[in-house]
């Protein structure tokens, strides 16, 4: 090959070398910001993601390490009950689902199981002449086909007893199911609150929210965030696939800010989501997660501000340890 054939050659080959060239030098600032990024803003999504590892290596080295859940539903609602919050009318417990007089519940009734993620030991119930049929759903379930129900999750281990019938809190809409208040806490602090409305039990993707302030004010809008205003993409427990800015705002919103935050003080939490009813004339307890499932994700600027929000948490908590405050959640007086 002649040397000016192998130079015509190295100049066509120029401009890709020079392409590659850049497009690395543009990875490699997008790296170092991101670094930086991570360096300097806290990440609420990163950390709920952490716990869940953390948990399962746990498990794995057979660790049992105590915490508000899991003593159980029953023992938080004794224990918010002793704070002065109120919880569902209960029509009893029972260890084995089988023995649930089912003849002697009310019309309308909601079952759960002491422990169980993502509504999965859930069944909010309205009897039919033919059994039941849950709440949103119109095909009638006979008493066996929901044990079989209750005994399939049971034997997958996503829900455990023992169970309890408790009343159905009044929706906003016929044949609907209740306004829920997820009010995410940080150790007596609360940034961010989201208003969650299902139309269908038990399919996320039909999952209506709103995430509001404290203030009341919207969070998460077409404006303020397109991605997460949108009506498609995968929606879950905290990245939503419908904002609906139609759902109403608790009227006593500055109580259940205060309900939530001392509660997180009381059990001595960093971080715990307390769920809520707003229903006429009364706030009722739903139950509190200090794991919440899902993606978690409400866009940048709520990850960064709850992520610091933990921090700080995690530091005030680590001040009234040292100074003498008992590790243990604290029972009220009631």
């Amino acid at each position: 090959m002649s040397l000016r054939s192998l130079l015509r050659r190295l100049v066509r080959r120029l401009p890709p070398v020079a392409s590659r060239d850049r497009r690395i030098a543009a990875l490699q600032t997008r790296l170092a910001e991101r670094s930086e990024g991570w360096a300097q803003n806290p990440s609420f999504q990163g950390r709920v993601f952490a716990l869940r590892r953390i948990r399962k290596h746990e498990a794995e080295l057979g660790v049992r390490v105590p915490s508000v859940i899991s003593r159980g539903k029953f023992w938080v609602y004794d224990f918010v009950r002793s704070h002065g919050m109120e919880i569902p009318e209960q029509f009893g417990r029972w260890d084995d689902a089988a023995d649930i007089p089912w003849l002697e519940l009310p019309d309308r009734v909601v079952i759960k199981s002491a422990r169980g993620s993502t509504s999965r030991g859930v069944f909010p119930l309205q009897r039919v002449d033919d059994g039941w049929h849950l709440a949103t759903h119109q095909h009638p379930m006979s008493q066996e086909m929901l044990l079989d129900t209750i005994a399939a999750r049971l034997a997958d281990r996503s829900i455990r007893g023992p169970f309890v019938a408790e009343e159905f809190l009044e929706p906003r809409v016929p044949d609907g199911l209740p306004l829920e208040i997820k009010v995410y806490a940080f150790y007596g602090e609360v940034p961010v609150v989201v208003l969650s409305e299902s139309r269908d039990h038990g399919r996320m993707s039909a999952v209506s929210y709103r995430v509001v302030d404290p203030t009341g004010s919207n969070l998460v809008d077409e404006t303020t965030n397109p991605a997460l205003a949108g009506a498609t993409g995968r929606s879950t427990d905290a990245a939503p696939s419908q904002i609906d800015l139609t759902l109403p705002v608790p009227k006593r919103l500055d109580e259940v800010i205060d309900i939530a935050s001392r509660l997180t003080i009381a059990m001595r939490l960093p971080f715990a989501r307390i769920d809520l009813y707003d229903v006429p004339g009364r706030l009722v307890f739903g139950e509190v997660t200090p794991r919440p499932g899902g993606r978690q994700w409400f866009g940048t600027d709520l990850d960064v501000l709850m992520g610091t929000a933990w921090e700080r948490a995690e530091a005030r908590l680590t001040r009234d340890l040292s100074r003498g405050a008992p590790p243990e959640p604290q029972r009220g007086l009631g």
